[in-house]
């Protein structure tokens, strides 16, 4: 005859059986937020150093200019590539996170490189 509740005495043993799955989940969970986080962090970084490098380079490009309309032109290119950029960075951002945390590998969006400048 097959036992079919557990005695008292094999609960005890096994007090806390059902974290084993739950404990797997959270460590999946958790390393894939890590990993999230750190490409978020990782193209922030590239994004910001791309963004400095333009900040540098305007001055010299103002240096350059010999008339008013120079100037404005500098400014005006200036303020359309950083928005630009700044738009491109946000969606690149967006596709990152975007998805489950935990999914199959055909199921993750491709994270999108930077497109040339």
């Amino acid at each position: 005859m097959a036992k079919e509740q557990t005695t008292k005495e094999e609960a005890d043993q096994q007090p806390m059986a059902w974290t084993g799955p739950a404990l797997a989940t959270g460590v999946q969970l958790t390393d894939a937020m890590c990993t999230r986080a750190i490409e978020v962090t990782s193209e922030l970084t590239d994004f910001t150093l791309a963004r400095i490098e333009e900040d540098v380079r305007l001055p010299e490009r103002l240096s350059h200019c010999r008339s008013p309309q120079d100037v404005q032109q500098a400014w005006i290119d200036f303020w359309n590539k950083a928005f630009s950029q700044y738009q491109a960075e946000w969606l690149r951002i967006a596709a990152i996170n975007s998805g489950p945390l935990l999914a199959t590998d055909s199921a993750q969006p491709a994270r999108r490189g930077r497109p040339a400048a």
